[in-house]
């Protein structure tokens, strides 16, 4: 981006800083002033920021995202289009109870895949990433003090099962958000997608 701003001789305005951009367009005063985690789970990072008395408190990178489940579910022996798929369409943050899932594939030429295995492999580097987050909550001081619980966006937060599974493992309510619709009100096609939260709140 750098080389394409001098090319362009154009002067830089201001630096914004993503997760600052997302929050604004997320959460609301309330959930700031009672303390909340905010968490923006991508592609290829996981960004905690914790909120309290209206003020940011913490905020962290974790290297970890969707693409790193989806690079999980390909050493099942698929190419990571096809991963990524399967992660859409039937993966979820929970295992699979049942034995001998096998499932058809859906997809014309495509091996067919175990969703106790899919599963198994989503649960296992979900953990890791959660894991991750529940200690840079304990460490921020404030795990106690969160009156609005965990609010999730990003393109990953659309995993099915999410909600349930971060609620358990956190201890947390957990509430699933995108950008208000307020302030993205002519365009809610946009506003409904959490991919694009950071984006427009960048806008």
């Amino acid at each position: 981006e750098k080389v394409i701003v001098e090319k362009g001789h154009l002067q830089i305005a201001d630096f914004l800083v993503g997760p600052l951009a997302a929050a604004a367009i997320v959460l609301t005063d309330e959930e700031k002033e009672l303390g909340c985690a905010f968490l923006d789970f991508g592609a290829g990072t996981t960004t905690l920021s914790i909120y309290k008395g209206g003020i940011l408190r913490r905020m962290v990178t974790i290297p970890f995202g969707g693409k790193n489940i989806t690079k999980d579910i390909a050493e099942l022996n698929f190419v990571e289009s096809d991963a990524e798929q399967y992660k859409v369409k039937y993966g979820k943050a929970a295992r699979e109870n049942t034995e001998g899932s096998l499932f058809a594939s859906p997809f014309s030429s495509k091996p067919d895949i175990d969703l106790v295995e899919l599963n198994k492999v989503i649960v296992m580097r979900l953990d890791e990433i959660t894991a991750n987050i529940k200690e840079q909550i304990r460490l921020s001081g404030y795990q106690e003090q969160l009156g609005a619980g965990l609010i999730i966006t990003g393109g990953a937060s659309q995993l099915k099962n999410l909600e349930a599974y971060l609620n358990q493992k956190l201890d947390l309510p957990v509430r699933k958000a995108s950008s208000r619709k307020t302030l993205v009100n002519n365009t809610p096609e946009y506003a409904n997608d959490p991919a694009l939260t950071s984006a427009l709140g960048m806008l």
